[in-house]
């Protein structure tokens, strides 16, 4: 893996390739269940298409983040937005995630705080919007919503810093 995170031959700077390497594997999983084992050579040939899948969905999450997120967490996430000073909470440097984890972005723990719409109430409200609430007004179903956040959370881990 080291190797594909260093190879710029490949476009684009690490942390992209890293992305797009990982956007892939999730994309990759999915079409396989999907298709089970009795795929054509069409759907076998799918995971060749992951790639402009994966950056469309990184774009879409980047757009979205810098509409909803940057003003806390910073255009570069690193919790230097223009309302950063005015919070009680500082905002998290969202590109050391994977650092703090041994390198693994925390995929299910960054999803619930996005979300934000099982944070238990025992410990107070949320310094975050509870964005699942809010892209559930915007969108409608389910499906809209996770799909936004999987956008958003594909965005956050190609800009982690290792």
């Amino acid at each position: 893996m080291k190797s594909m995170i260093s190879d710029r031959s490949r476009g684009g700077p690490p942390r992209l390739q890293y992305a797009r390497m990982c956007a892939r594997r999730v994309l990759i999983v999915v079409m396989v269940c999907a298709v089970g084992p009795r795929a054509t050579a069409a759907e076998r040939a799918m995971p060749a298409a992951t790639a402009a899948v994966a950056d469309s969905a990184i774009t879409s999450g980047r757009q979205r983040f810098e509409k909803s997120c940057a003003i806390c967490h910073g255009l570069d996430a690193r919790g230097n937005g223009p309302f950063a000073d005015l919070l009680n909470v500082k905002p998290p440097n969202l590109t050391l995630l994977s650092r703090a984890q041994g390198g693994d972005f925390p995929f299910s723990r960054v999803y619930r705080r996005i979300d934000g719409r099982d944070l238990p109430l025992a410990h107070g409200t949320s310094a975050m919007p509870i964005w699942g609430a809010r892209l559930k007004r915007e969108g409608g179903d389910e499906t809209y919503v996770r799909g936004r956040m999987f956008e958003i959370m594909l965005y956050i881990e190609s800009l982690q810093q290792f």
